[in-house]
């Protein structure tokens, strides 16, 4: 008899030590912050700041082109933060977002031009913010692409960042109508 209760004790315990232990796990993955959809607050603010500062950006200016003269015009999809939680575009220290952005030309070789024959880019970007904000994106090339995809971007957004901009279509409409009123 002292050895069945014995066994029954070892299984209870057994029993109280897993639960603790999933229980614990449970609590540390469900406190992990993860990359929720951008709060609506946040979205069309931080998209706003993120194309602002790619079209003032001297840098970005000649992303594309190589050649200085050219502004670029861009449209772009906020897909994440960090910190993931934040409430408030003060407490946000970096975002995650695809950009389409078309070049115009200088002005004296806008004459004739079309919106769908400018160069363009569309690219998953890092925009540390800050003063100033600074911008990171993958650099093109078989291996490197998908390297600098995974060293910028965290892992739960990685899906995104190598999956396509998700609103391109939506995204062409509107650029295009703004580059072409930029051309007349």
């Amino acid at each position: 008899m002292g050895g069945a209760r014995m066994r029954t004790r070892w299984w209870a315990a057994t029993a109280v030590v897993a639960l603790v232990a999933v229980g614990g796990g449970a609590a540390v993955w469900s406190a992990t912050p993860r990359h929720a959809p951008v709060p609506a607050a946040l979205h069309d603010a931080l998209t706003a700041r993120v194309v602002r500062h790619l079209e003032a950006d001297p840098a970005w200016a000649t992303e594309s082109t190589m050649e200085p003269g050219y502004q670029p015009v861009c449209e772009g999809d906020v897909f994440g933060l960090d910190p993931v939680d934040a409430r408030d575009v003060g407490q946000v220290r970096s975002v995650y977002a695809w950009v389409f952005c078309k070049w115009l030309p200088p002005a004296e070789h806008r004459a004739g031009r079309t919106a769908q024959e400018l160069p363009a880019e569309v690219v998953p970007i890092a925009v540390r913010l800050g003063q100033p904000d600074r911008f990171e994106v993958p650099r093109d090339g078989e291996g490197v692409y998908p390297a600098d995809i995974r060293r910028i971007f965290p892992r739960d957004v990685r899906d995104v960042a190598f999956g396509g901009f998700p609103g391109l279509d939506a995204a062409t409409t509107r650029l295009d109508a703004r580059v072409t009123a930029l051309l007349a």
